[in-house]
C-alpha cells in the first residue's frame, strides 16, 4: 500500500461515532481475501497486506479479529486463514503483552 492512500482508506473504514466501523472493515478484508484468491495466493501477500493495514492504522485489531471470526467471503476462506496464522498469533501476543 502506498502511504498516500492510507488517509483515504482510514476515512472510509474508521467512520461513525466510535471511529471503528467493524462491518466496513470486515467487508474490506473480505474483498482482499477474494482478490488474493482470484490471483492464486501469491506467497506472503496476505500477511504483508494485513501487516501494513495494521501498522498504518487502517484496520483496527478489533477489525481483524471480527473478520477472522465473522468473515462472510467463502472463496479462499480456509487458505487465507492458514496463510495468516502467524499474523493472528502476533496480534494475540501483542494483546497479551498489552494486558500485562
Amino acid at each position: 500500500l502506498q502511504a498516500k492512500y492510507a488517509p483515504l482508506l482510514k476515512r472510509y473504514l474508521q467512520t461513525g461515532e466510535a471511529k471503528e466501523n467493524l462491518e466496513l472493515q470486515l467487508h474490506a478484508l473480505d474483498a482482499i481475501q477474494l482478490y488474493i484468491h482470484n490471483i492464486s495466493f501469491p506467497r506472503n501477500l496476505a500477511y504483508n497486506l494485513f501487516v501494513e493495514l495494521e501498522e498504518m492504522g487502517i484496520v483496527s485489531e478489533k477489525g481483524f479479529k471480527h473478520w477472522h471470526k465473522f468473515g462472510l467471503e467463502q472463496q479462499g476462506h480456509d487458505v487465507i486463514r492458514q496463510n495468516l496464522k502467524q499474523f493472528f498469533s502476533e496480534l494475540d501476543s501483542n494483546d497479551d503483552s498489552d494486558n500485562q
